[in-house]
């Protein structure tokens, strides 16, 4: 009995490692192929969710897969773009899989999203220490919100309260943290940082500044990014903000594989 045990565990513990091969073998022929359609120096991270895979390559339905990609250079000045995928209810026959034929596979659901770095966003300002946070619209507006965070990451909108912090030298002050609330917005398929209000941080709480004051710091705030194609060309259709980052989002249905970024 305790033999029959033994050999029991021991196919089980083949099976599962036979199992976690084979999706780690196509995971890495997906990575290859989203590679070259993403036009990446590196080969992203490829997970392909559910257990056990084999049940799902032999049906030729994936649940979900999950694309993820970091510090991809876009620009001198973008050089630090994410770029996620998130592939629901994949139909791809694994021999296609194995092959590469990608245009075989076909995507039935499909979010796409690229993520901005504060550190490219203060790039593009001239602000090397920005950071980045969302905002409730009542404290973009008027200061008057308790809460200093917005909807979050999933608060996904054509606009969303952005919180902008950095350090500058004011009239003969050194490291004077600079705060600017305002709204990011799609433009096309850039994203447009407009800020709408200023204070100055100091020992005792945030202060209220002057309209000269204002009107001459906030346009250091503003600027227009475009960080190129969202993953599979998904048309943008959402903005968020979250900690030390903006974000782009779209959604597609029914895609190929194989039409590529």
């Amino acid at each position: 009995m305790k033999k029959t045990i033994v050999v029991v565990i021991v196919l089980a513990a083949l099976l599962v490692g036979a199992d976690l091969a084979l999706a780690a073998v196509a995971e890495n022929r997906l990575a290859q192929e989203a590679r070259e359609q993403f036009e990446l120096s590196e080969d992203p991270a490829v997970t392909i969710h559910g257990f056990p895979f084999t049940t799902q390559a032999v049906g030729g339905t994936y649940q979900r897969i999950s694309i993820d990609a970091e510090g991809v250079p876009v620009t001198d000045v973008l050089r630090e773009l994410e770029l996620a995928a998130e592939l629901r209810d994949v139909h791809a026959p694994l021999p296609d899989v194995l092959s590469g034929d990608t245009d075989a596979i076909i995507i039935s659901e499909l979010e796409g999203t690229v993520t901005i770095t504060q550190d490219d966003v203060g790039r593009a300002v001239k602000l090397p220490d920005l950071r980045i946070d969302d905002a409730t619209d009542e404290l973009t507006r008027d200061g008057e919100s308790t809460d200093d965070t917005g909807g979050g990451p999933d608060a996904i909108g054509s606009t969303a309260g952005v919180r902008l912090a950095a350090t500058t030298d004011i009239a003969g002050e050194r490291d004077v943290e600079v705060v600017a609330y305002g709204v990011i917005e799609l433009t096309g398929g850039s994203v447009r940082v407009a800020p709408r209000r200023l204070e100055f941080g100091r020992d005792s709480g945030t202060v209220e500044v002057p309209d000269e004051v204002r009107n001459a710091f906030l346009p250091q705030f503003e600027t227009t990014i475009d960080p190129g194609n969202l993953p599979f060309g998904v048309t943008p259709s959402g903005v968020a903000v979250r900690r030390g980052a903006l974000v782009v989002q779209g959604e597609a249905s029914d895609v190929r594989f194989g039409q590529g970024a």
